[in-house]
């Protein structure tokens, strides 16, 4: 007895994992996005405190793999000064993960990098985020 598998069934299987995908993706962009305005005060004024509680709730229970902020003004200006990884090699070069198409990450992880805005609207730092899409892909 031969299993019959339709076409139309594989291709609405791989047309509900592609925009699975592609939620996933525009959720961890608009988390990234919230945060970097939540944390644009405390990457100002270089203050660790105020940016760790921008992202403190999403360290437990969320697809969250990895955080880190670089500012861009004042006298540490161009330094990574907060990161956090539940994989340590994930930010092993934090600095390189904040340069355009510089993040290197297993393929089931989501990178987001955004400017992160100062009150004016200008770019006062940058932050990358990486988000696990393993449980989306299984």
């Amino acid at each position: 007895m031969a299993v019959g598998i339709s076409v139309v069934s594989v291709t609405a299987a791989v047309r509900q994992m592609a925009t699975a995908r592609a939620e996933f993706a525009a959720h961890a962009a608009q988390v990234t996005d919230i945060v970097s305005h939540a944390a644009a005060p405390g990457v100002r004024f270089a203050r660790a405190a105020s940016v760790q509680a921008s992202y403190g709730m999403l360290r437990e229970g969320s697809a969250l793999l990895g955080i880190a902020f670089r500012t861009d003004t004042g006298p540490s200006a161009g330094t990574v000064f907060e990161k956090w990884s539940r994989d340590p090699s994930l930010l092993s070069d934090p600095a390189a993960a904040l340069a355009p198409n510089g993040a290197d990450a297993p393929p089931s992880t989501v990178i987001v990098l955004r400017d992160i805005p100062g009150q004016d609207g200008a770019s006062i730092g940058r932050i990358v985020t990486f988000w696990d899409r393993g449980p989306v892909d299984a």
